[in-house]
């Protein structure tokens, strides 16, 4: 007889389904198969079933080294699992990035020796409480001008051509000193007019060594760098003075000035 669903001949005395589509044949044998050698072994039912046929003549099953109900995942399954294996491994590769750059991070903020950045160790500036000086020309032109802030100020002495000039500035509490910076007056026809600084003592508080040394005749700031120097007070003598200079026929002034005094740390 012919099967009803593929049409292939088959036996209608044998097994219940056809051997070649799963189909139920019409009127099988209810009571199980034809004796004959176990070549092939159903896995769902254990029928014997010759080597050709491809599906189970007992309960329809297909057959194979892989039968259907022992396949694994389908050709879109596989490609799910190969996405999301893919997703697993880049979100791992992020996280292990994220760590790097971290530690990048860290590293330029330090210089391998547990030392602050190159930014956390530029000098600072400190601002004493009070600026005094032996003499001034007025109100105008006091020491206070000196740690203002201000270009347009400046101090001068009172018409001694910076004969004996002291600067004293005092800090609360004791700060770590490091720099003195000079400013002599930025206006080159006011700077070359007035006596300007020359050489220098910068003194401390006591048990601490003074600081001697020669400015340049120079409109420009200058540093004068030292071992740091934990002081309240800062003493600057003048010990000598650049002279007053006669500027495009215009008389020369009989006082020392000074523009500004900054004080650093670091």
């Amino acid at each position: 007889m012919g099967c009803q669903s593929c049409g292939r001949e088959i036996e209608p005395d044998v097994g219940r389904f056809c051997p070649h589509c799963g189909w139920p044949k019409p009127g099988a044998n209810p009571d199980g198969l034809a004796d004959r050698t176990a070549e092939l072994s159903c896995p769902v039912c254990w029928t014997a079933n010759p080597t050709n046929n491809r599906h189970c003549e007992g309960c329809g099953a297909r057959l194979g080294p892989r039968p259907d109900f022992y396949r694994g995942p389908t050709r879109r399954g596989a490609r799910a699992v190969q996405v999301g294996s893919v997703a697993f491994m880049g979100l791992v590769g992020l996280i292990l990035l994220v760590r790097l750059l971290g530690g990048a991070t860290e590293a330029t903020e330090s210089n391998g020796n547990d030392q602050p950045s190159t930014a956390a160790n530029e000098n600072r500036s400190l601002l004493p409480v009070a600026a005094e000086a032996s003499s001034e020309l007025s109100g105008d032109f006091a020491a206070a001008n000196l740690i203002d802030g201000d270009p347009a100020t400046v101090w001068n002495d009172s018409s001694l051509n910076g004969d004996g000039a002291r600067l004293t500035f005092r800090f609360e509490p004791a700060a770590t000193i490091s720099a003195v910076v000079f400013e002599n007056l930025s206006d080159m026809v006011r700077f070359r007019r007035n006596y300007r600084i020359r050489e220098y003592e910068i003194s401390f508080d006591p048990g601490t060594s003074a600081v001697t040394g020669v400015l340049e005749d120079s409109n420009e700031a200058q540093t004068v760098s030292m071992p740091p120097v934990v002081t309240s007070t800062v003493v600057i003598n003048v010990l000598s003075t650049y002279p007053a200079e006669n500027v495009q026929g215009a008389a020369p002034f009989q006082e020392l000035a000074l523009q500004g005094v900054l004080f650093l740390s670091g």
